[in-house]
């Protein structure tokens, strides 16, 4: 569905984005339907479509050759379990055959602190929800996260949090936002001895972080989160682009 409050060309890319990654296109060799198709599809102009498949051709996915079409990369399969899709961090940890289970789960309501706020863009000592999460590996302790997410009015109001399914379901239940992507800081830290406790490491052990801010569509904060791995456990592929003008990194 168009919204014609976001510019066309972003919508377009990603319900191509959308179309491909669903195997539509299988039954047109691996290819897209032409510019005329597609504007007349989405009821746009052939220039918004053309805007929309540059973007796709500079990320690599599609290959666009003169008076043949616009095809799909061959490198799409293995990019597409990272492009236009947020993993739940069960899925992170549990890589590569591993059997991967929430240890321990606490969430309740308390007011956010300024640093969460800001980012946030809320007011320091509102209402969030703070979850902290414990994830198993094999039954061991493998990674450790915590999160702040904005409420309804109606949950501040001390009505009960719903249950919690699964990480990216609960945030769109307590606060109504769909976290459609994220921005990740990546860095090292030593073990506190409260952490180093918990993840059954020595206190001073490097772990890696995942600083996420998790935006909705339309940009607005959905939730905070940090997420702390052993990196003798969770391994972390990097999938970076080599333009200076289109530098991503997407985490799997």
């Amino acid at each position: 569905m168009i919204n014609r409050n976001q510019p066309l060309s972003d919508q377009i890319h990603r319900e191509l984005l959308n179309w491909i990654q669903s195997d539509k296109s299988e039954g047109n060799a691996r290819g897209l339907p032409s510019e005329a198709e597609l504007a007349e599809m989405f009821s746009t102009s052939r220039a918004t479509i053309r805007e929309a498949l540059s973007r796709l051709e500079n990320e690599r996915l599609v290959i666009r050759r003169q008076g043949s079409g616009t095809f799909i990369s061959p490198a799409f399969p293995k990019l597409s379990k990272t492009i236009n899709k947020l993993i739940d961090p069960l899925l992170m940890i549990g890589g590569n055959g591993k059997n991967a289970t929430i240890g321990s789960l606490q969430y309740s309501l308390d007011q956010v602190r300024e640093n969460s706020a800001h980012r946030l863009k809320i007011k320091p000592g509102d209402q969030a929800v703070h979850l902290h999460i414990l994830y198993m590996q094999d039954d061991a302790p493998a990674a450790e996260m915590q999160a702040v997410i904005p409420v309804f009015k109606f949950y501040k109001d001390q009505a009960s949090l719903p249950h919690f399914t699964n990480l990216i379901r609960f945030v769109s239940e307590v606060s109504g936002w769909n976290a459609t992507h994220c921005i990740t800081a990546l860095r090292a830290v030593g073990a506190t001895e409260q952490q180093a406790s918990l993840l059954q490491v020595p206190a001073g052990q490097p772990l890696l972080v995942l600083e996420e801010l998790f935006l909705t569509d339309l940009g607005n904060p959905a939730f905070d989160s940090t997420l702390y791995l052993l990196s003798n456990k969770v391994e972390l592929d990097l999938l970076r682009n080599a333009e200076e003008n289109f530098n991503q990194i997407a985490i799997w």
